[in-house]
């Protein structure tokens, strides 16, 4: 486990053992912390990423990070990436002043599966500048040409043509990459290079016959994508034209190649970002679902001042998000889970980062599961819980199944808010399929949380027969001079209505029986500020679709109130 100190204070998993037992495998093992020098670690993480070793590169990648860097060493790692920079990052990696720190944000910002210690885009660009500097060698300082620099920013081309026209042409050679919106890169040789040019055409060495070594020059790649194909037919009919006697088309050779392709192409690379992965997951798709909600710090760990105003906090300038989320053990390939050899463990990975994608914290876990659970229980919920101070960060999750070989990955951008102790304020709401005061027993489910057991429902969409009741906290209100606070807390479901004539014979039709909002409201009197809320809602009277909850909070002393919106779809 990679733990950062200051910014993240801790981390707590909750883990419901209804019908799974987690077996904890503990925090990965770190490289040796022996004195390595940086180079040799650079060396290294390069030799193990051509062996397609991930884990193992990437963590030496970053150990050499860790120390500043000599220039030499910073300036080669600069060369090998600077084909995949935008000018602004070029100006920002010039003007840091920690370039290991840079260099590390940046591989962690393009990691593809960020949850976990191995960095395949790191490996995948490292492969690349393999093939880069061998197959298409050049004597500059980066080691390759013109399709080096495609090569190192797209990767392998999904069609190629080698041209082979001869003495009336250069040497010359065209890639398309379909899975970039079909655009394509024209190479031309000089003097033994090949550069990039914007116009294929300028492949051809004067000759008489240039007109036909010009449409020849499109029509052998005609079948790679539009932009060529339209360039051509055009470029055969002026050909026609001319050999049959009639008079010229309007459009002018030099036009049709402007405007049939070199604008048709232009237009697709300026929507092409500044280099791309095709790192994809071997493994099939799992299915789970999350949700988030972020809360004041735990009650149950707050310090309290002795005064004569009752809960009064020290001063904690920390959150707490909650990331739920269920495994949807129906998705799983049962037969090749439970297939005896091995035992039937799901992996899972989460990490989080900040705004500028340091590393705060990184882990790993397993769960090992039960048959009869797995063929008749719905989903395995589960929740983590992180304490962080107000913020945006980065959240990575990553569960993966090696006896089924399937794998699902998230990762969001989560902003955690202030929860003040001196105005009211109120967290997000949280839904759940149970809420009630916690028994001994469940301390050993997780879930617990101010004296109560809160089961989480991470989903957004909910059965209407179905009771669920909605958690969440209230901060700040104000006592008055006996020091008592009064409150009032207002529950609203609207449904999202039809539009137009629908809404016109909806409002006109006599027998419609459901209903389409739900309000409820309730007032409660405590001596303290800081106080946990819940209740249960019955939707089975509403029509199903889409619906919104407003819980609206009034204190009654302060007259002062604050409301927070969460949205649903309400099915049969």
């Amino acid at each position: 486990m990679v733990l950062q100190f200051g910014r993240f204070l801790c981390v707590l998993w909750l883990v419901d053992l209804l019908y799974c037992v987690p077996m904890i495998t503990g925090v990965r093992t770190a490289l040796p912390q022996e004195s390595v020098s940086p180079a040799r670690l650079i060396r290294e993480a390069i030799q193990l990423a051509l062996q397609n070793d991930a884990e193992q590169a990437t963590q030496r990648y970053y150990q050499a990070l860790e120390s500043p860097l000599n220039d030499s060493l910073a300036n080669a790692l600069f060369t090998d990436i600077k084909d995949l920079l935008i000018p602004s990052e070029i100006a920002s990696y010039k003007s840091a002043s920690d370039k290991s720190q840079w260099l590390r944000r940046f591989w962690l910002r393009h990691d593809p599966t960020p949850a976990t210690l191995a960095n395949e885009r790191l490996v995948e660009h490292y492969l690349r500048l393999q093939v880069a500097r061998t197959r298409y060698r050049s004597p500059q300082p980066r080691g390759y040409d013109d399709r080096g620099v495609i090569y190192v920013r797209y990767g392998p081309p999904d069609d190629r043509f080698i041209s082979s026209m001869g003495e009336f042409t250069r040497d010359n050679e065209s890639w398309v990459y379909h899975r970039l919106g079909d655009v394509s890169f024209d190479f031309i040789e000089y003097g033994g290079l090949f550069y990039l040019v914007d116009d294929i055409s300028k492949a051809i060495v004067p000759n008489e016959n240039k007109l036909f070594s010009l449409v020849q020059l499109f029509e052998e790649r005609s079948n790679l994508n539009l932009a060529y194909q339209v360039t051509a037919a055009n470029l055969r009919m002026v050909l026609q034209s001319i050999r049959s006697g009639q008079a010229a088309p309007a459009m002018r050779v030099g036009d049709i190649i402007r405007q049939d392709y070199i604008a048709r192409i232009d237009r697709v690379k300026q929507s092409l970002p500044a280099h791309a992965s095709t790192y994809r997951p071997r493994e099939k798709p799992l299915k789970f679902v999350i949700s988030l909600a972020s809360f004041g710090p735990e009650f149950e760990n707050l310090e309290r001042i002795k005064s004569k105003e009752k809960g009064v906090l020290r001063e904690k300038n920390t959150s707490r998000l909650e990331l739920y989320y269920a495994i949807l053990l129906k998705e799983l390939i049962a037969n090749k889970l439970f297939d005896g050899s091995r035992p039937p463990y799901v992996f899972w990975d989460f990490a989080v980062y900040n705004k500028v994608h340091d590393l705060l914290l990184q882990k790993e876990d397993s769960l090992k599961l039960d048959l009869a659970a797995v063929l008749s229980q719905k989903d395995y919920v589960s929740q983590l819980t992180f304490f962080l101070q107000p913020d945006t960060y980065r959240i990575a999750l990553d569960i993966r199944s090696p006896q089924t070989n399937q794998r699902g990955m998230m990762q969001m951008l989560v902003a955690v808010p202030e929860f003040p102790k001196d105005r009211l304020s109120m967290s997000d709401i949280e839904l759940a399929s149970i809420v009630r005061p916690a028994a001994p027993e469940d301390r050993e489910k997780g879930f617990i949380k101010n004296g109560l057991y809160v089961r989480p429902y991470p989903y957004r969409v909910i059965v209407r027969q179905q009771p669920i009741f909605v958690y969440f906290e209230i901060y700040g209100l104000f006592l008055d001079e006996s020091g008592t606070a009064r409150y009032r807390v207002t529950y609203e479901v609207e449904q999202k209505g039809p539009s137009g004539v629908l809404a016109l014979l909806s409002a006109l039709n006599p027998f419609g029986g459901k209903k389409s909002s739900l309000s409820l409201s309730y007032e409660y009197t405590t001596d303290d500020r800081y106080v946990p809320q819940y209740t249960s809602l019955d939707f089975s009277g509403l029509e199903p679709g889409e619906h919104r909850l407003v819980v609206r909070v009034e204190d009654l002393v302060a007259g002062v109130g604050v409301e927070k919106k969460i949205k649903f779809k309400l099915v049969q």
